[in-house]
C-alpha cells in the first residue's frame, strides 16, 4: 500500500473525525470510566477514519480527494442520526456496535465509489 502525501482537502475529515469524537465523548451518558466513552466515541466515528485512511491511500489526485471531503461532510447526517438514537434509545454497547457497523459498511459503500472515479 502506498501511501499519498496528506491533500489539504483532508484537513475537512480530520477535522470532522476529531469534532465528531470530542462531541461524542463529552454528550454520551452511561455513567461509566472514560475509557469506554472515548472507545464508544470512536467506534461512532468510524466512517470519517475509514474516509481519512483513504485519503491517505487511494486518493491521489484532487478528484477523489474532494469526493472523499464531500463525503465526510454527507456522513454528518447518518452520523447525527446513530449518535441521537444511542441517546434517545440508551442502546449501550449492543447498540453502538451496531450503529458503528452501519457506518463503517457506509462509509465503505462510499468508497467503492471514489474507486470508479477516474484519475490521470
Amino acid at each position: 500500500m502506498h501511501l499519498q502525501r496528506f491533500h489539504p482537502l483532508a484537513g475537512i475529515t480530520v477535522v470532522i473525525l476529531v469534532g465528531g469524537t470530542l462531541a461524542n465523548f463529552f454528550t454520551l451518558e452511561w455513567h461509566v470510566a472514560p475509557l469506554s466513552y472515548a472507545i464508544s466515541s470512536l467506534l461512532l466515528a468510524s466512517p470519517f477514519a475509514v474516509l481519512l485512511f483513504a485519503h491517505v491511500t487511494i486518493a491521489r489526485t484532487w478528484r477523489r480527494n474532494v469526493y472523499l471531503a464531500v463525503g465526510s461532510v454527507l456522513f454528518i447526517v447518518p452520523w447525527l442520526f446513530i449518535s441521537f438514537a444511542m441517546r434517545w434509545f440508551q442502546g449501550g454497547w449492543a447498540g453502538i456496535a451496531v450503529g458503528g457497523a452501519v457506518l463503517i459498511a457506509l462509509a465503505l459503500g462510499y468508497l467503492s465509489l471514489a474507486l470508479l472515479i477516474g484519475e490521470k
